[in-house]
This record gives C-alpha cells, structure tokens and sequence, in this order.
C-alpha cells in the first residue's frame, strides 16, 4: 500500500523521480507512474487504483502540468474522492482555471526557484496529513531543471564524413575542418541545425542543408565536380522504432521498410549502434542486425552516454559499454548519467562521482551534488552550498544558502535571501542584491530588482532596463519578457521585436515558439509570424520534430508546417522521445511511433 499519490506532466519526470525519491527516503511509501503500472492492465484503470488508494496527491505543478489534461485528470479524480491535495509549487505562474477550481482553497507549498530546498518542507507536511512524525532528513535525488524549459537533454554526436577538405557551420557557428575521408565528430544537443559545408579550395564550393537530429547520426558529404549539376548528395540511413501488432521492432527511417522484426514490447532509438528493448519485463541492448548485445536481464536500462550506458538489476545500477560488457558492476543505490568524463554515484545515502572505469574519483561523502557544469560541480555539506573540481578539491567553499550550477563562466549563488554571480575562483562579481535572478544565456542575465525584471551583463552593468513584470532568459536570440499582464519578444538589444499581446508564450525552440492567443494555441517564427495558426485547445513545443495538439478535444501530432503527421483522435498523446510517443485511447495507455502506427490499433 501507498501514502501519496504523485501527479505530475511527463515532462517533468526528473522533478517527479526527486519527490519520490525523497518522500520514500523518510518512508513514505509512494504510487507514480510508470513505476507502479502493473504489466497487461489498462494503464487508466492502474492510475484511478492509484488516486483510490493513496491519502494524499502531492500535484509536481509546472508550465507543463498546468497544461496537461492528464494532471487535471487525476486533480478532478482526487477531488472527487475527496483526497488531501498538495500543490508544490516548483514555478511561480498563473494557474490554469480549469486547475485553479479544484485548487483555489488548497495550501500551497511553495518550492520556486530552488524545488530541492523544499522537498524536507514537503515531507514533513505529508506526513502530517498521514499522522507521521518524521525524524530522518529528507536525501533527494538531483534533477536539473530550468523554468518552463524541457528536461536536460543528453548530447549526441554528429559524425561527419567529406570526400573533400570542408569548413562545417552549424547555425551560422564553425564547428571545425572535416578532412577528405577522416571522420569529424561534433557533439550537440538533440534538435535542427542550419549546416553549411565550404570547401577550402581556391574555387570555393558551399552546400547547404537542413539537419535534424536526436540521436548518434553519420553524414556523408559528396562534393560534386564541376561537371556534375547537382552540387551534393547527403545520404542518411538510420534505424527507428516502429510498431506492428502491438510490438515494437526497426524500420528504416527514409523508406519505412521493416528492418528487425516487430517482436519486443518497448524499443528506443538506436545511440552508438546499440538500442535498449524490452521483452517480458526484462531490458537488454540489441545492434542494428537485430543480435542481442547483453541478455534481457535487466529491470531498468538507459541510452548510451558519453560511450556508457546505466542499467539495473536487483543488486542495484552499474554501467556497461557499447559491446554490453559491464564495464562497472551493478552495486549503486543510485546513478546519473556521465558528463563531461565523471557519473554522479549514491553509495551508503551519499553522493561521489566515479570516472569511466568505476574508479572513485570523488568520494561519497555529498549530502547533495549535481553533475560536472564547466569542470565544476555543485555539491552540498551541512546545508550549505559550494562547488569541487573534478580532484574532489573544494574550490568554492559550501559557505552558500543557495547555488546554481556555472553558465557562461558566472554561477548564481544567493546569501540571506538574496541573488548575485561568482567566478569560477569564488570571486564575487556581482554583489547579492537581487530578489530574483536566472543563469547567464547568451552573454546576458535576467534578474529582479525592487518587483521589476529587467538584464544584466556580466559585469553587473544594466543593459536593457527594469520595466517588466516577469522577464526569462535569452534563447536563440530572443527573450520572452511580460508587460501589461501580456507577453511579447525582445533581442538583446532591448527592443520590442514580437509585441506583448499573448495571454501565454514559451521560450523559442528549433525556430519556433509556442504562444497562445485569445485562448488558443499555435505557433510563431522569430519575426512574429503566426506560421501555425492559433486554433489549438492545447499544445506542446516541438520535440524530435513533432508537438503533440489537441483538436476539438483530441490529441495527435503536428510537424513544423502545421501539417497533421498523426491525426488528433487520441484522449491523451505525450511528447515524443526516442521516437516513441504515448498515447490513451478508449481507457488504454499505448505507444505510437511516428509513422502513426500504435500498439492500441
């Protein structure tokens, strides 16, 4: 039996992971999905079981989950079983009406900015609610999270293969010099990129391309002679999850012809030549000719990372390589992923870091640590914050109420309620003053002084000025900024390129940002132009390509040109990941893939 209920946008899965990390920390036991879905039972009739049988929901309330019809879903379904509610509160914005009716009277619990230093605030107020008095401190797992963005996402390399010398742009940005027949690889973030490839001969040759990618990719580059009238040919063939009859297998991407049969029930995309699937609750790894690489033996398993991957089995997570040899042995209470050459381990309830080998290189002595951000790492001793190097030293000492990890070489660190930036040696650059303040993106901070927001440098110098009510950070040159309780776009230079007449708007993504208008959602590019109508009930940003819509109270899927991929007829559909995607229809939880094929057909 459970205590607590958590409910929660899928989006915000890691924030979710960390609340029940803790609660169950201070044994508290706790229902979330997927982890408490009983294999072959209807994932809806699992889910009221869930809210039926807990005596508290804890709501994680988010961006996401303020616009997800699940989350108000299981908010009626509570309400109505007349549950104890509890709201925490990870983001300050307006709640959603059909939210607020059920939440109004509620008691909050505020957790913004810094979620994690309110997870002991929230078990202790769960187990008032259940009549426990807790006596042990609340251990949490790390979720990075940024306000109103998606989860952090894993990079990815982008292999590229000339058949001559070339220069290799991505968003107008050099990459570095590809070499006739040597392979250059380019780390990056899941998403689309703008290439150009120049050629460095005297008689300069440029291609241009459109490149999408979310997992390892090979791309071949052929220069044409002068003789030729095409000038490039890109070839691409790569492996993607596919469903049939209710199974999953790999087809591939450009022509859809079925590559490995479909006969596992849960598969992802390939990472490194190697995919994870899953076969009668047991995880392993296949290569692209459908030859297991490990047994199916696993109960959790994860894509590779930084040549690694994390599995786990009944003695506990470990990591194994991309010929499936467990290269560090199953024995952690919990891992990450690794990042920039170091995984953040828990051993004996703290945190240490290992390197590739499963060598300790830091060890567990951490209440708290994040992963490796610009050769540092946030940790936390005694409730204090600091950062170590990737020795262990303590360059910063823990002498911070607060911290966030470093962004553009200044971290944001807070003393006695108030914000202001370090450098990398601990030196204050500017001072504690601000009530609110986010990381630097794009050379530029947005902070808030005396109840108005506005940016600065990294010197401190104000740079464009503290007029608005709310104002996030600069992403692909533009800022979403709030004036007169609407929201528009500004640059970096201040002006007012996309004006604040939208009752909603998310940060831009892949080229587009979603906003709503007179309580309808769609789409705009950065000159303010709606290139997706706004006629949406609901909406989601884009992710591998697509955004899941809601239509005349349907879901379904969208691709850049507003074109309907997979049509809105489904209850409930969620983003896109690995190129899966889950959807419910008629009660029953399934997956799609994204020739619109669904294990519920």
């Amino acid at each position: 039996m459970h205590d607590v209920f958590i409910s929660y946008s899928s989006k915000d899965k890691s924030i979710a992971d960390a609340v029940c990390h803790a609660l169950e920390g201070d044994d508290i036991p706790c229902w979330i999905a997927p982890r408490d879905v009983q294999p072959g039972t209807p994932y809806a009739r699992e889910i009221i079981k869930g809210i039926k049988e807990c005596k508290v929901l804890v709501l994680i309330f988010t961006s996401n989950s303020n616009i997800s019809e699940h989350v108000c879903n299981e908010i009626d379904k509570a309400f109505n079983y007349k549950k104890t509610i509890i709201p925490f509160i990870v983001e300050d914005i307006p709640m959603d009406e059909a939210l607020e009716y059920y939440l109004s009277r509620k008691h909050w619990l505020a957790a913004h900015p810094s979620y994690e230093e309110h997870l002991e605030e929230l078990a202790i107020a769960v187990g008032k609610v259940i009549g426990r008095e807790l006596k042990t401190k609340v251990a949490a797992k790390n979720a990075e999270y940024n306000n109103e963005t998606e989860p952090v996402r894993n990079t990815i390399t982008l292999k590229i293969l000339s058949n001559a010398d070339c220069k290799v742009k991505l968003d107008c940005e050099e990459k570095g010099t590809a070499k006739a027949g040597t392979m250059l690889k380019i780390k990056l973030l899941p998403g689309e990129y703008y290439a150009e490839f120049i050629t460095l001969e005297d008689k300069k040759e440029t291609i241009c391309d459109e490149i999408f990618i979310e997992h390892d990719k090979l791309y071949r580059v052929n220069f044409s002679s002068p003789q030729q009238e095409d000038e490039t040919v890109v070839e691409r063939s790569t492996l993607i999850p596919c469903i049939q009859n209710g199974k999953f297998g790999f087809a591939d991407e450009i022509t859809g012809d079925l590559i490995i049969p479909c006969i596992y029930d849960e598969a992802y995309t390939f990472r490194c030549n190697i995919a994870r699937v899953r076969l009668n609750n047991k995880w392993g790894y296949i290569d692209p000719s459908g030859k297991n690489i490990t047994p199916l033996k696993y109960d959790d398993a994860n894509s590779i990372v930084e040549e690694l991957a994390m599995v786990r089995s009944k003695e506990g997570w470990g990591y194994i390589n991309q010929n499936g040899k467990e290269i560090i042995p199953c024995r952690y209470d919990y891992s990450d992923f690794f990042n920039e050459g170091l995984a953040k381990v828990k051993f004996n309830k703290k945190l240490g870091f290992i390197d590739h080998t499963g060598k300790d290189i830091i060890p567990c002595i951490y209440d708290y640590a994040d992963s490796f951000s610009e050769g540092l790492a946030r940790v936390k001793i005694n409730d204090k914050y600091g950062f170590i190097d990737k020795s262990g030293k303590e360059v910063i000492p823990c002498i911070y109420d607060q911290a966030y990890s470093f962004s553009e070489g200044l971290a944001i660190v807070k003393i006695e309620e108030k914000w202001g930036y370090i450098d990398k040696n601990g030196k204050q650059i500017i001072p504690c003053i601000y009530n609110q303040a986010y990381s630097f993106s794009e050379k530029t901070a947005s902070v808030e002084l005396n109840g108005k927001w506005g940016y600065i440098d990294k010197k401190g110098k104000e740079v464009i000025p503290f007029i608005y009510e709310h104002a996030f950070y600069f992403s692909e040159g533009l800022a979403k900024v709030q004036l007169n309780s609407r929201w528009g776009y500004i640059n970096d230079s201040g002006n007012e390129v996309i004006p604040c007449i939208y009752d909603t708007a998310y940060p831009f993504c892949e080229g587009l940002a979603m906003v709503k208008l007179n309580d309808k959602w769609g789409y705009i590019d950065k000159k303010g132009k709606e290139v997706i109508p706004c006629i949406y009930d609901r909406a989601y940003p884009f992710c591998e390509g697509l955004a899941d819509v809601r239509l005349n109270n349907k879901w379904g899927f969208i691709d850049k040109n507003g074109k309907e991929v997979i049509p809105c007829k489904y209850n409930i559909a969620y983003p896109f990941s690995e190129g899966i995607a889950t959807v419910r229809s008629n009660g029953m939880y399934g997956f799609i893939d994204k020739f619109g094929n669904c294990t519920l057909d």
